[in-house]
């Protein structure tokens, strides 16, 4: 993959300068800031089963991940069921208000151990049962109850507890890394400075309102694309234009994560303000912040509501899972949750499903062919610069080309 250095530096400091940001965009008009040279993606990297297998340990497994909000286990004993590149994984809030995380495997026969009937979350009531023969687990993962322990003479249930995960929760979000031999991590300065700014908008305070999955026949980086850049948005969503003129774009990165702000259609309202006002930029009316937390989380966040989007490699190199859920202040006027929820379910289903992700399978389909060696993004698109940059340097550590 050719190098792209851009001009501007990675940002520093936590505060967002709403004003700054307004005024970027008013210069930039309909047009994303410019990366310094364009960026070419080998097609092994779309396409390669043998690649698909390493990356998904390289960036799922020896990586933080995401594995939800907090509020999706707010009380004691409710938990989460989920996959993170084929490991079953079971988060949980116990008693002490503690998130943790365990291998969803009953040590018994390696049954999952939570189940639910419903989405992927619920309470277990501070015990976690496997429904195959009964075996028992506390919130800490400690085997506590055998049918018929005479089955099983000298069971060692200290030794039989759940497999656990390392898991940390701040500003509203619990990530985790699987690998017991992958390096431990901070997640704060995972987050880097983009933590504070989650937190100034009250992230953690934040409630579920809805949760579901579509899957789309491409590569989840190709999937994942479609978030990183604005330059597709006159072509393929006309109608989003009506909502975010043009192609505008300010990127900032934090690290191996990125701010992207975008205009939204109250801004040429602000702009005619003096601009000691552009500082009161509203998100969600005036402008709109899409945080891009590396390697495969879009948060879109708006004042008093999020849109938190997972976008995952699938069961083989050509599946990408969009997992979506939605977070609302509880103060924010219902007004304001039907018009930021309705966004949202426009941003997914009409726009995601209906439009990325099927040009996202062609674009795969012809890499498969063979009719392209490598996709090239061009200056408009340099978030995803960063983005394959970060990866590449993760995946040539490991030893991977």
């Amino acid at each position: 993959m050719k190098s792209n250095r851009v001009k501007r530096p990675a940002s520093s400091g936590a505060a967002v300068d709403r004003g700054e940001l307004v005024s970027r965009l008013n210069a930039a008009g309909h047009t994303p800031e410019f990366a310094g040279s364009i960026c070419q993606v080998p097609r092994k990297h779309y396409v390669d089963p043998d690649y698909f297998a390493a990356e998904t340990t390289v960036l799922f497994r020896k990586y933080p991940a995401y594995v939800g909000h907090s509020a999706e286990i707010s009380a004691a004993g409710d938990y989460k069921t989920l996959k993170i590149a084929g490991v079953p994984l079971l988060i949980v809030r116990g008693g002490d208000g503690v998130a943790r995380g365990f291998r969803n495997t009953c040590r018994h026969r390696g049954a999952p151990v939570m189940t639910t009937a419903n989405g992927n979350c619920g309470n277990g009531g501070g015990k976690m049962i496997c429904h195959y023969h009964g075996w028992t687990y506390d919130t800490r993962g400690a085997l506590v109850g055998v049918p018929l322990p005479a089955a099983f003479p000298n069971l060692d249930r200290k030794a039989n507890g759940l497999g656990p995960i390392r898991v940390q929760e701040k500003y509203g979000l619990i990530f985790a890394i699987i690998d017991d031999d992958a390096p431990d991590f901070d997640l704060v300065d995972h987050l880097g400075d983009l933590g504070p700014q989650f937190d100034s908008i009250g992230l953690a305070g934040f409630k579920p309102a809805l949760h579901e999955s579509i899957v789309a026949p491409t590569n989840w980086k190709l999937a994942w694309e479609t978030f990183g850049e604005s330059y597709h948005v006159p072509a393929l969503h006309p109608r989003l234009l009506a909502i975010i003129p043009g192609s505008g774009l300010a990127y900032d990165s934090f690290g191996p994560h990125g701010r992207i702000t975008l205009p939204l259609a109250g801004l040429p309202e602000l702009l005619a303000q003096p601009k000691s006002r552009w500082a009161a930029a509203e998100s969600g009316v005036h402008i709109l912040f899409h945080y891009l937390l590396f390697p495969n989380i879009v948060v879109t966040l708006m004042d008093g509501a999020a849109q938190i989007q997972n976008i995952a490699p699938g069961r083989h190199v050509g599946e990408a899972v969009t997992t979506q859920t939605q977070v609302f202040a509880p103060t924010l006027s219902q007004e304001k949750k039907n018009t930021y929820g309705g966004f949202f379910n426009f941003s997914l289903h009409d726009l995601t499903a209906n439009e990325d992700y099927p040009m996202a399978a062609g674009i795969y389909e012809s890499l498969v062919a063979g009719s392209l060696q490598h996709t090239t993004l061009g200056r408009a698109e340099w978030p995803l610069h960063l983005f394959h940059q970060q990866r590449q340097r993760l995946m040539a550590a490991a030893g991977f080309a």
